[in-house]
């Protein structure tokens, strides 16, 4: 059966580096398979989810997501039937995290917006999407690990070996 790992954490937490590992070793696409929970223009989003639901390896970041937060029910019918849902949330030091934050090449953030994201995400986020969807998830620590042992940790993951 399919399946759609849901990568979740605040900015700097690896959620791009472990998909893009993912995606690499899965010899899956990029551009068919990755999919930004984080959109926040619902046209787009709309467009982003018909593009990877005809791929059997789905892989979506999430942050914040606004209302793909706060309701994921609203879009994640789309998938139920279909996929083998796992949500990972990565748990990732202060310090560390705050650093990728604001020295990565791609929409890096100011100190303060790091911080303040770090603490709403771990504070307000992590357990909302849970509650609200009933999708499996699992927390990954992410200190002193690996890629490929992250990877298998998600991959080997009883939701996605078992159902």
């Amino acid at each position: 059966m399919p399946y759609f790992i849901i990568l979740r954490g605040p900015p700097g937490s690896g959620k791009t580096y472990l998909a893009n590992y993912m995606m690499s070793h899965l010899n899956i696409r990029r551009e068919d398979s990755l999919l930004n929970l984080d959109e926040v223009r619902p046209y787009k989003f709309d467009e982003n989810i018909s593009r990877v639901l005809k791929h059997d390896i789905v892989i979506g970041e999430m942050h914040f997501g606004n209302s793909h937060t706060t309701e994921p029910r609203k879009w994640l019918e789309k998938f139920e039937k279909r996929y083998k849902i796992l949500s990972v949330v990565l748990i990732v030091g202060f310090e560390d995290c705050i650093k990728r934050a604001v020295g990565r090449d791609e929409y890096p953030l100011d100190t303060f917006d790091a911080i303040n994201q770090y603490f709403q995400f771990y504070t307000k986020y992590q357990k909302i999407f849970n509650s609200k969807a009933q999708v499996k998830e699992i927390q990954l620590n992410c200190e002193d690990k690996t890629l490929q042992q992250l990877q298998e940790e998600i991959l080997n993951d009883p939701v996605l070996k078992d159902g």
